[in-house]
């Protein structure tokens, strides 16, 4: 196999404003209008031009091929357009399966046709702020209040949610065994016309391929756009950025050709239709790929056999860590953050026990800090007794104030005194909450309701380990925390009662003893099925306070998703992308014009 075809096709930039605009290419000189327009290679109805063939040299070609493999230019050339003849044989296969088959399992859903059209706008968004920006500098427009008003920060929303399965196991009818299932996404991104994001695309796309989609996109866009123009100085603005923007497409006006040769219009909303036809082509060619790449990993990759191999992995190489060194292994579990959720072994006995509690924190605002610093400094120095000092503490934590976040996650405006009537009704919310991991459940959704220590709130784990003679913890909140153990005798869902320390007032729940669920001699029995094996990682919880199970943290470290929510590359799928463009080429006639790309680099 040549060593050209392990770039995959999806990692390509295809041919787009962005790439072509910001290369600052050499090869292009405006008067070689018919020289960039030739057609170097056709891939059944489809055609590329010397154009394209240099912009993707130059966005990937030589970096990858001459930087990286220490290709010739001649072979990087030669390689790069290797690369665009199968991406178009790719393409054209994946759309014409779409248009001939009903339920074509390429056809993008609705979520990622979102998807697409958010991506578009994204980029819009990022080229009219460039743009603006010069148009402003040379207005000579002040920018001081737009620069105020980006200071304005956010507030950050914290919300309790249980995890959303991204996969499942399921049992073949035929031969009974167990495969996995990705689970697709239901719901479209949401859409905000504040950022410029259309409500009605659905309304008016009933075709993904349909030509006047970018057309009916960039109308509403900045229809949009144009709304938000209160002054006459933002429509001077406005202006100004579109004659810009407009200015550099005129630059690469050999390329604002139809399919028939014939120039565009070099009217400025005429090339900037034509900007958002091509923008939207490569956003849709890239979800095509992501896509292809989603169903082979599906189809190819997705195994229970990868899953329960990597949590062996993982718990082996933890064993080998600390099986022999108790102190290391303490020090782990009980690091300040949640840490022991990174460790895969647990020893089942050590000089000390370990056991889980979480903390609802009702903080203390900055007056009263700097009352409590105050009063440690004091008693340090020994200028007021331990008793003066409970009291003045006591007085304290009376007059604390927490806030109530709403089902959104943020600031309801709402406040609660932290006093005997609220421990009472979180008492009785734990109490009357059903089992073990209910109460659990039930005492996470509160710390996602008042908690201020949004540590434990971002975290996928939020429960704290402490130790019998070791903790990371301030010592009022480790002495609750052991009080709550009792020596074992402790109970899943008992509260402490509130505790002062220097950041606030700290409710504090006992969650349970650190569990050696695995041992050296069983790690290889465990299973991901049906079965009611103790081993059984599938409904296995991971994390308590919520649905998160062993199988659901393997497939995150296994198949972990991008930003994008799809799968990295797994081994096999250049190769994949290579054979079923070679199929392809049965199916599909491709020319190459040597003539025509002999020499190109040296014009």
């Amino acid at each position: 196999m040549k060593i050209c075809k392990k770039l995959s096709l999806l990692a390509i930039c295809v041919v787009m404003f962005s790439m072509i605009l910001l290369s600052g290419c050499a090869y292009f000189p405006v008067d070689m209008v018919k020289y960039y327009s030739d057609v170097v290679a056709t891939v059944g109805n489809e055609k590329i031009t010397r154009f394209d063939l240099l912009s993707a040299y130059n966005s990937y070609g030589y970096s990858y091929y001459v930087s990286q493999l220490g290709n010739t230019s001649e072979e990087a050339l030669s390689s790069t357009l290797d690369l665009l003849i199968d991406r178009s044989l790719i393409l054209q296969y994946i759309k014409n399966d779409i248009n001939e088959t009903s339920d074509s399992q390429y056809k993008l859903n609705e979520y990622e046709v979102n998807e697409v059209w958010n991506d578009l706008f994204d980029y819009m968004d990022e080229q009219m702020e460039n743009y603006t920006t010069e148009a402003k500098e040379i207005l000579n427009i002040d920018d001081e209040a737009d620069e105020e008003e980006a200071t304005d920060e956010e507030e950050t929303a914290y919300i309790y949610s249980p995890y959303k399965k991204r996969a499942k196991i399921v049992q073949d009818e035929n031969t009974g065994s167990i495969k996995i299932v990705v689970e697709e996404e239901k719901t479209p991104t949401t859409v905000n016309e504040d950022e410029l994001v259309l409500k009605s695309y659905r309304n008016f796309l009933t075709d993904y391929t349909n030509a006047s989609v970018p057309l009916a996109l960039k109308e509403q866009y900045f229809s949009n756009y144009e709304k938000k123009l209160t002054t006459e100085t933002d429509r001077k603005v406005y202006n100004k950025a579109l004659k810009l923007l407009s200015e550099d497409l005129l630059q690469y006006q050999y390329y604002l050709r139809d399919e028939n040769g014939n120039k565009y219009s070099t009217k400025t909303e005429d090339m900037i239709s034509w900007l958002f036809e091509r923008q939207y082509e490569s956003q849709l060619e890239t979800a095509y790929f992501e896509k292809l790449q989603n169903i082979y990993i599906r189809n190819e990759n997705l195994s229970v056999d990868k899953l329960t191999d990597k949590f062996k992995e993982l718990y082996k190489a933890d064993y080998d860590k600390y099986y022999d060194n108790e102190s290391s292994y303490i020090s782990k579990m009980t690091e300040s953050g949640t840490e022991a959720y990174n460790v895969y072994y647990n020893m089942g006995t050590t000089s000390e026990d370990l056991f889980y509690v979480y903390h609802i924190l009702f903080g203390y605002n900055d007056e009263q800090k700097a009352y409590v610093e105050d009063l440690d400094k004091k008693l340090e120095n020994k200028l007021i007794s331990q008793e003066k000092y409970d009291e003045e503490i006591e007085k304290l934590s009376n007059s604390v104030i927490a806030s109530i976040r709403n089902e959104e996650g943020l600031d309801s405006g709402n406040t609660v005194s932290v006093d005997s009537n609220l421990l009472a009704q979180i008492k009785n919310k734990i109490d009357t909450a059903g089992d073990d991991d209910d109460k659990i459940k039930a005492f996470n959704e509160l710390m996602y309701k008042y908690s201020t220590d949004t540590a434990t709130l971002t975290s996928s784990a939020s429960a704290y380990v402490i130790g019998t003679a070791t903790s990371s913890m301030v010592d009022s909140f480790t002495e609750a925390s052991r009080n709550l153990y009792n020596d074992g005798q402790g109970k899943i869902g008992d509260l402490s009662g509130f505790v002062s320390s220097e950041y606030g007032l700290h409710l504090i729940m006992y969650a349970g003893k650190v569990e050696n669920k695995f041992t050296i001699n069983n790690i290889d029995n465990v299973v991901i099925d049906f079965s009611n094996s103790e081993l059984n990682l599938y409904n296995m919880l991971y994390n308590r306070a919520t649905n998160y199970t062993y199988f659901d943290m393997l497939f995150d470290k296994v198949y972990p998703a991008d930003s994008d929510g799809l799968f990295p590359e797994s081994n096999g799928y250049s190769d994949y992308e290579t054979s079923l463009a070679d199929m392809l080429k049965g199916q599909y006639k491709v020319i190459k014009y040597t003539d025509k790309i002999k020499g190109t680099l040296k014009v």
